[in-house]
């Protein structure tokens, strides 16, 4: 994402990069495979953005670079409005799987809506998603 000062004269970009460190080989090669996943469906959410991203994987250890979103994170009315049949709701069981609304973040340029934390994506059951949803969101 590209930002412009007030004065017009700098554009600035911002990243962010995570490190995972998985306890095996094997727990890394199923997070490398859902950063994947989500890479072939990032246009599948709805009005729910996934930023701009790339991984990889070194041994046990996974990492992402993801554009940094500047924003304030939904509140619980836009949880319920937006994020519910965006992401609860979806047909596909690949889903992003954590709810808590900090991982939300609306952008202060464009206003779209964008999911920050990439490595919680993951196959649930609609059923298992009702009660994540449930849970965080406190409904």
């Amino acid at each position: 994402m590209n930002y412009i000062n007030n004065n017009k004269t700098t554009i600035t970009s911002f990243t962010i990069r995570k490190k995972i460190e998985c306890i095996n080989i094997d727990h890394a090669n199923a997070q490398i495979e859902s950063l994947k996943r989500l890479y072939d469906n990032k246009n599948t959410f709805g009005k729910i953005l996934i930023p701009n991203f790339t991984f990889g994987q070194e041994q046990n250890v996974v990492w992402y670079i993801a554009d940094y979103v500047k924003g304030q994170c939904l509140s619980t009315s836009e949880m319920v409005n937006i994020v519910w049949p965006s992401c609860v709701l979806r047909e596909d069981t690949f889903t992003l799987s954590n709810y808590d609304r900090i991982n939300y973040i609306r952008c202060d340029e464009s206003k779209d809506i964008y999911y920050i934390d990439l490595n919680d994506c993951k196959d649930m059951s609609m059923q298992e998603r009702h009660n994540v949803f449930a849970k965080q969101v406190k409904i």
